[in-house]
């Protein structure tokens, strides 16, 4: 294991030091509006070597390839589908990365060797400067140890980096709390590899209103196979706590009341409302009213629980009845964020257990 001083800053200085370091090689902590990224020049086959073994990620997941404009973005690709160029020119920069053909210009574990690359062009103005001050895309998952939770603060980075990497860049809370929505585009028509804020309903409405493409957005099979990934955010189990997490509904209330009163140590929940369980038998997170602001949530809820006097941890998962209430309080449609949100918790945790 490295064993190295981690600092953590921000500013201007953050910046400069940042870019000298991604310039020099190094892998960097950076903050984005979705979630922390570990970040390394794309283009230098060193760097993104060390990216995946600073992460312990498999070669066989690609990563997700960041530009500062659309200009740069068609310098590391190829022809573009039109439902492509649209989706680009709706949400970016914004929480939306797009499959399109490579034309190999970065190194070809960014890509686990595909002939298409993931890009993104990140909203966060840190980022954004970063990219920009380095002139080169950078390759950027998630800054946290494969499969464990994502990380939505400078903080949640350094408790599982500390000693791997130099710097940490302090950005603030993420905006957006979920990775990115990932679009594919197989015979040319859109295609969802990963579900996020951008929802299936957001893209097939821009599609539908520019013309390109009509019905709903299809969604790609997550993997639980050890063969090559066509996108990031396909792997089955994944943003997983170190304790141990499981999933239930409100149906299942009963079930977690008696695992709760037959269990002597402390558990954790996090639910999307009141579920009528006596109080003192959990330490407990609720979510935001608003289902986007539960999504930003839900992470930092995580890591809150994810600590040693916690036993397990037990998430509520949402459901068009969660969404259709949380709207009528918050004013915001659900158009599909109970499923988004749904996608996470169900690769982080397990059904919920006959007893612990």
């Amino acid at each position: 294991m490295v064993n190295r001083t981690t600092r953590i800053i921000s500013g201007d200085q953050a910046v400069i030091a940042a870019a000298d370091l991604l310039r020099s090689g190094h892998v960097v902590g950076l903050p984005t509006e979705t979630v922390y990224g570990l970040a390394a020049d794309a283009t230098n086959p060193e760097a993104v070597a060390k990216l995946f073994s600073v992460k312990g990620r498999p070669a066989h997941n690609p990563l997700i390839t960041h530009v500062h404009t659309i200009a740069h973005a068609r310098l590391i690709s190829g022809d573009w589908p039109p439902a492509a160029v649209a989706l680009a020119q709706a949400y970016w920069p914004g929480p939306l990365t797009i499959i399109v053909p490579s034309i190999g210009k970065v190194a070809p574990a960014v890509t686990a060797s595909h002939a298409t690359i993931a890009i993104r062009i990140p909203a966060h103005p840190i980022m954004q400067q970063i990219i920009t001050a380095v002139g080169r895309p950078l390759a950027a998952p998630s800054a946290n140890r494969s499969g464990h939770i994502s990380p939505t603060t400078a903080q949640h980075v350094f408790t599982d980096l500390a000693g791997l990497i130099e710097l940490i860049v302090d950005g603030g809370d993420c905006d957006v709390g979920l990775e990115s929505t990932v679009v594919g585009f197989p015979n040319g028509r859109a295609t969802i590899y990963r579900p996020g804020v951008i929802t299936s309903e957001d893209i097939a409405d821009t599609l539908l209103a520019a013309g390109i493409q009509s019905g709903p957005v299809p969604f790609a099979a997550t993997d639980g196979g050890g063969g090559p990934l066509l996108s990031p955010g396909m792997l089955e189990r994944h943003y997983a706590p170190l304790r141990p997490a499981y999933h239930f509904d409100r149906s299942q209330v009963p079930q977690l009341t008696g695992i709760a009163f037959g269990h002597r140590g402390n558990l954790g929940l996090i639910t999307f409302g009141p579920l009528g369980i006596p109080a003192g038998h959990f330490s407990t997170v609720a979510l935001a009213t608003d289902l986007y602001q539960a999504a930003r949530g839900l992470y930092a809820a995580m890591h809150s629980l994810d600590r040693p006097d916690i036993d397990a941890i037990f998430i509520e998962m949402p459901t068009d009845e969660t969404a259709l209430r949380h709207a009528a309080t918050s004013g915001h449609p659900p158009i599909g964020m109970a499923r988004v949100l749904a996608d996470r918790i169900r690769r982080a945790s397990l059904p919920l257990p006959l007893k612990l």
